[in-house]
């Protein structure tokens, strides 16, 4: 509606000035002015688009760093807690049948630390392979890209967060526990 009114406006006012030289000056106006208009249009939807494109490219390096952030974290939690107190448990390869016991002193037993630890691994594998798949697509990255299909591929594997939300609670719990009640400490410290 706006669209229609400046159009005959500038083409009135092109008319206007058009009288005041020749018939032909206002005959190519007349032309000219609807295809200012289409391409002013034409423009506003490229540059409309372009932002749209630079926003999604924004939100996917968001979502790939937090993923990074997200990724490195949980690897810490699995291989500077998790693993050594495996570790603790486990015996030192070489050792014979007989030698099937602690190397150190334990501080927990295996089913706290899968109490407390959970399916973290596993989670952590998850997100692995997420970054994974994200990577490409922003190196490679054009306005219509998209990045949806990913999760929606990884929907099923989500769902390990099952088990480690329900989990939780037991976990913080056993933690506190540990935390509150160890006589020499050990836990806390570790």
């Amino acid at each position: 509606q706006m669209r229609v009114g400046a159009s005959s406006l500038i083409t009135s006012w092109f008319r206007m000035h058009a009288k005041r030289r020749h018939f032909r000056f206002m005959k190519c106006a007349t032309t000219a002015i609807p295809v200012f208009i289409r391409h002013a249009h034409a423009r506003s939807r490229f540059n409309k688009i372009k932002k749209q494109s630079t926003y999604r490219k924004r939100v996917i390096d968001e979502m790939l760093q937090t993923e990074k952030s997200y990724y490195e974290g949980l690897n810490a939690l699995v291989m500077c807690f998790q693993k050594p107190l495996m570790e603790m448990l486990e015996p030192k390869k070489g050792d014979s049948p007989s030698a099937r016991r602690p190397r150190q002193r334990a501080i927990v037993t295996i089913e706290q630390i899968q109490t407390i630890f959970s399916n973290a691994e596993s989670i952590l594998g998850l997100h692995e392979f997420l970054i994974s798949s994200l990577r490409p697509r922003i190196e490679d990255w054009h306005p219509n890209q998209t990045f949806a299909d990913i999760f929606v591929a990884m929907s099923a594997q989500f769902k390990l967060y099952t088990q480690y939300i329900n989990n939780f609670d037991n976990a913080m719990k056993l933690l506190e526990t540990f935390t509150n009640t160890s006589k020499d400490r050990s836990c806390a410290k570790f």
